[in-house]
């Protein structure tokens, strides 16, 4: 179980630019391109499953998360490139509509892999320094069967489509092992094919660290650090701060939530 310490903010369009000069000036990092589609499922209403008091119950319901990296041949762009976020603008990512709809119909040899992961609701506390959160994460390498598709896959798990989004941007690896990305997202209606702007005239910003096991104190101290140095050395231009706790919750949990 990785525990994955964070920080978030916003930027609007016109701060681009000078956010990937400075990052780039004080890691001596060059920004990567990056595009992933996300499809998060839930459980399925269908299935009775036994109510419990919700404070004392110790197994959850939850959401999870499906996430494939998408090549870049598949983005509608000569530029592969940080700059192409410039160009980012529309309710719709630069990738193809007809791509997008086949991914959750394929998932046979040759496919693309899947990332499975479930995340925990932000640890609580007044003090804390940093998002904390724990996730367990698997691969999917391909499913079997005569229809073979990752619905099915979900469907045999329990879970039902909720969900899908694409996020698409910019990131840097720096030397104390945090990653600060830059992005846009865009929902996407599985049934009509339409895309819509989460993060419009803006960019999503979240810097993070893996810590591979949530009972290394030292490295998440360590990890909580270097990410407080980063939020002083940006606190003249950009406030990396904590989210709501809650509107990072995962958990599901009453059937009449669906």
């Amino acid at each position: 179980m990785v525990q994955q310490l964070s920080l978030y903010s916003v930027i609007d369009d016109g701060s681009f630019d000078l956010l990937i000069a400075t990052i780039s000036a004080l890691s001596g990092r060059s920004p990567v391109l990056f595009a992933n589609y996300n499809h998060v499922a839930h459980p399925n209403p269908n299935y009775a499953i036994e109510k419990v008091n919700a404070k004392n119950q110790l197994v959850e319901q939850m959401r999870a998360r499906l996430m494939q990296d998408i090549p870049f041949e598949k983005l509608q762009t000569e530029e592969y490139s940080y700059k192409l976020c410039t160009r980012l603008v529309g309710d719709g990512p630069p990738i193809e509509t007809e791509y997008l709809n086949s991914l959750l119909r394929n998932c046979g040899d040759g496919t693309r892999p899947w990332s499975l992961s479930l995340w925990d609701i932000p640890s609580a506390g007044k003090d804390r320094k940093v998002c904390t959160q724990a996730v367990v994460e698997s691969v999917v390498t391909s499913t079997g069967g005569a229809n073979s598709s990752i619905v099915s896959f979900l469907a045999e798990l329990g879970y039902v489509p909720g969900y899908q989004y694409v996020q698409l941007g910019t990131q840097f690896y720096l030397e104390n092992g945090i990653v600060f990305q830059i992005s846009k997202l865009w929902a996407l209606d599985g049934e009509s094919g339409r895309s819509s702007a989460i993060t419009k005239d803006g960019f999503l910003i979240k810097a993070y660290i893996n810590v591979p096991k949530a009972t290394d104190l030292e490295s998440i101290n360590q990890g909580t650090a270097h990410l407080q140095q980063l939020k002083r050395e940006l606190r003249d231009y950009l406030e990396l701060s904590i989210p709501d706790r809650k509107s990072m919750d995962s958990r599901v949990g009453h059937l009449n939530d669906f």
